[in-house]
């Protein structure tokens, strides 16, 4: 059972950035912002670093900056939200 898993839905800050590794692996980085409303009805907003490789990265290169996504993935405390494969981008 797999209990680091995070699923969000959110807003593209900006473009994706998309590098390649020195062995041909393709990586994308993009900031999804999050905002929900507080018990008085305060805004509160949440930006979220995220990074995708393989499959999902493919995916994510093709977005746009004020892209309404979903992603699911884990937790990593160095990089924020780490997209997996399996669960991907909507």
């Amino acid at each position: 059972m797999d209990l680091n898993h995070v699923t969000l839905t959110g807003t593209l800050e900006r473009a994706p950035l998309t590098r390649f590794a020195d062995h041909g692996t393709q990586q994308v980085s993009f900031t999804l912002r999050l905002t929900e409303a507080g018990p008085a009805g305060q805004l509160f907003t949440l930006f979220v670093p995220c990074e995708c490789y393989g499959r999902a990265a493919d995916l994510a290169g093709d977005l746009t900056a004020g892209a309404s996504v979903l992603v699911a993935g884990k937790r990593v405390a160095s990089a924020g939200v780490l997209v997996e494969i399996a669960g991907g981008i909507a």
